[in-house]
């Protein structure tokens, strides 16, 4: 540990020289266009469907298998009905929070 409290003060002039410039340096000329080009405009940008991404493929076979693959998947559709539910118990949660009140009703008749 010694050691490397006695060289790191010597080693950081040598770090410190090795990204000086010498006196022969000239910046280079580079050709910078008068606006930037690489964005397109806003909007012009091309929407991608991602949900059936492996149609872009353009295989059937591919195709024939996700889908069957995904009909026969019962996790993915027991998750997407555990979303549903979560959804409704958080609807229902809401609900609870929400100020409630009561109306109530009496008839009577008598005689004496």
């Amino acid at each position: 540990m010694m050691r490397f409290h006695l060289l790191a003060p010597a080693c950081a002039p040598l770090a410190l020289a090795a990204c000086a410039v010498g006196p022969d340096y000239h910046r280079p000329e580079v050709a910078m266009p008068a606006a930037f080009i690489g964005t397109p405009a806003h909007g012009a940008e091309q929407h991608v469907e991602l949900a059936h991404w492996w149609d872009g493929f353009g295989d059937p076979q591919m195709s024939a298998l996700v889908d069957r693959a995904l009909a026969q998947n019962l996790g993915l559709v027991q998750a997407a009905a555990r979303a549903q539910q979560s959804r409704a118990q958080l609807g229902s949660a809401t609900a609870a929070l929400l100020p409630s009140g009561q109306v109530s009703a009496q008839a009577g008749a008598a005689r004496l």
